[in-house]
């Protein structure tokens, strides 16, 4: 199994982020990374989800996950390929705008590549047609 992980849940993870209710989001994206060590998917990772964690991290908090990253063994980079970019540009003119290109790029990638999209953005996950979902829905 393949998990593309959108940049909201990295930073649920890397901030210990709750939800206004008192929903743990940071505790429970552990979870999910436990789980998915624990039964050997991948998760995959593209720069459009580097540079989306990097205009809300400092540059510090930013090299800090960037090298816990490296280190990691069951992360995956993946390169945008010209076909999900324009297939991207698609959906996003689909969606009529509604969704943002970075999401629109992170839902091409996932319908192009056969991955599970895991966000907590509840319109991306409508608009995606079964293949976005949130972490703890997944273990």
């Amino acid at each position: 199994m393949d998990y593309y992980i959108d940049s909201c849940i990295w930073l649920n993870l890397f901030k210990n982020e709750k939800s206004k209710s008192g929903k743990d989001f940071g505790k429970i994206t552990k979870m999910f990374f436990e789980y998915s060590l624990e039964k050997k998917h991948t998760i995959i990772l593209s720069s459009f989800v580097i540079k989306e964690i990097q205009f809300v991290l400092s540059e510090e908090e930013h090299n800090k996950v960037i090298q816990k990253l490296k280190k990691a063994t069951h992360f995956r980079k993946h390169f945008v390929s010209e076909l999900e970019f324009n297939f991207a540009r698609v959906l996003e003119k689909e969606f009529d705008y509604t969704i943002s290109f970075f999401d629109c790029i992170h839902l091409s990638i996932c319908i192009k590549n056969n991955f599970i999209l895991v966000t907590r953005d509840n319109l991306l996950i409508k608009k995606s047609n079964g293949i976005a979902i949130k972490p703890e829905n997944l273990f």
